[in-house]
């Protein structure tokens, strides 16, 4: 991961206690990855949707994840340590 996704992904995965990928699936160049953990008091649970270019390098990443108030919970911890990285 290149660029600004991967300061932001790894803040998430930081932030969410007890993160850990439990399934995994793959057709090809398109992985699924299933995750849980914790914010806080609050269980997440959420799939990391990638797809993989032809040298094996991530062209695409989307991360879908629930309930929505562990997704506030989140932003609300990392939205602050963000600006702090984007003030460089």
């Amino acid at each position: 991961m290149r660029g600004e996704a991967y300061p932001r992904r790894s803040l998430i995965i930081e932030t969410i206690e007890g993160f850990t990928y439990y399934r995994e699936w793959q057709d090809g160049p398109e992985l699924a990855l299933e995750f849980q953990g914790r914010v806080g008091d609050l269980n997440v649970q959420g799939i990391d949707l990638i797809t993989l270019n032809e040298r094996g390098e991530i062209q695409n990443l989307d991360v879908l994840m629930r309930p929505a108030n562990t997704i506030l919970r989140l932003q609300e911890i990392i939205a602050p340590r963000m600006m702090e990285f984007l003030k460089g």
